[in-house]
């Protein structure tokens, strides 16, 4: 069921309906008091779940040229080194694969569930390489349960929960690409909870990282090494990347 919907008529622009203002004119503060979010489960069908947004007024897209100017100063300052290549991530996802298929739960259900956005396409390729009777893959976006949505500067980008199974009495694998402090972690299996009471849950990752502030660790993992707080462990894979690598990235010393 659809609640809170909004329909714009087509002899006006959207934004006259929506109380929003044309672009050549200041921002106003939004006038809703809750908006939409897709979930697809069996338990909700395809609803769309209303969550109320912080206070705050449309963030302006415009930079200005010193502004933008300093966010390309910003990007190209930026050092990168190769961590893993195509090969070796292939032998760190049949890896996780192996270690997933020898420690399930025996006469339950298995499911994957991909943390947008890496973690999905990660959970289908290991479903693939599990082998046996393939199992179930979904995927969670874990914006609105994020414990720092109203701190954010700007509109979140709801990219949708898509769980076309049943998770209770389920052991469900949550996968992800890179563990860091644990607070993705936690705000997913928050959202999965919120659809059913799973058997067991269990979280693989292609990357830990290391720098934990939360008590939470990876059932199964690929690769575990240290990082400085300062850096970034950047995973890119196909198909929303043009090549498979796992990539260090920090700030240029030279």
């Amino acid at each position: 069921m659809l609640r809170n919907s909004v329909s714009f008529s087509q002899s006006h622009p959207p934004w006259a309906n929506a109380g929003l203002h044309d672009p050549y004119r200041p921002p106003r503060r939004w006038p809703f008091t809750s908006f939409l979010v897709p979930v697809r489960s069996p338990r909700l069908g395809f609803a769309c779940l209303s969550e109320p947004p912080s206070a705050g007024t449309i963030p302006s897209s415009n930079l200005g040229v010193s502004g933008l100017r300093t966010e390309v100063n910003r990007m190209m300052s930026r050092a990168e080194s190769r961590v893993c290549g195509p090969d070796v991530m292939e032998e760190l996802l049949r890896l996780l694969a192996r270690q997933i298929a020898d420690g399930r739960m025996p006469h339950t259900r298995l499911c994957l569930i991909g943390i947008r956005t890496r973690g999905v396409p990660i959970a289908e390729r290991l479903a693939a390489l599990i082998g046996g009777d393939l199992p179930p893959v979904g995927a969670v976006d874990i914006t609105l349960y994020r414990d720092d949505l109203g701190r954010q500067g700007h509109w979140p980008v709801l990219k949708g929960t898509d769980i076309p199974f049943e998770v209770d009495d389920a052991e469900v694998v949550l996968v992800d690409d890179v563990l860091h402090t644990g607070r993705t972690v936690r705000a997913a299996m928050n959202a999965v909870c919120d659809l059913g009471r799973p058997a067991r849950v269990r979280l693989a990752v292609l990357i830990d990282r290391g720098g934990r502030e939360l008590p939470i660790q990876a059932d199964y993992s690929g690769k575990v090494f240290e990082v400085d707080s300062g850096d970034r462990i950047e995973v890119r894979l196909n198909p929303i990347d043009p090549v498979d690598e796992v990539v260090r990235v920090g700030l240029d010393s030279a």
